[in-house]
């Protein structure tokens, strides 16, 4: 039996966008999302719902995460998903 967190349920793939760019920069990093969370200060399930389009991010989260990973913002925000645009 799958002991996941999702309790049964694949997770949600980001398409494009902010939660890509975020999970992305965050598996560049070689960090699950408990690791950011901690990390920025924020909680695990803040991250999950940011990666997957469920949330938008507050101008806060955008700053730390912008200091963490050391891009600006409209990287972070930049529609595409090309890799070559985000830069860790």
């Amino acid at each position: 039996m799958d002991n996941t967190k999702h309790r049964g349920r694949k997770p949600k793939e980001p398409t494009s966008g902010f939660g890509a760019n975020l999970r992305r920069l965050r598996t560049q990093r070689g960090m699950n999302q408990t690791q950011l969370a901690e990390s920025i200060g924020v909680v695990q399930s803040h991250i999950a719902n940011v990666e997957c389009g469920g949330k938008n991010p507050s101008l806060d989260m955008l700053t730390r995460l912008s200091a963490f990973f050391g891009v600006g913002y409209d990287e972070l925000m930049r529609e595409t998903s090309d890799e070559s645009a985000v830069t860790a």
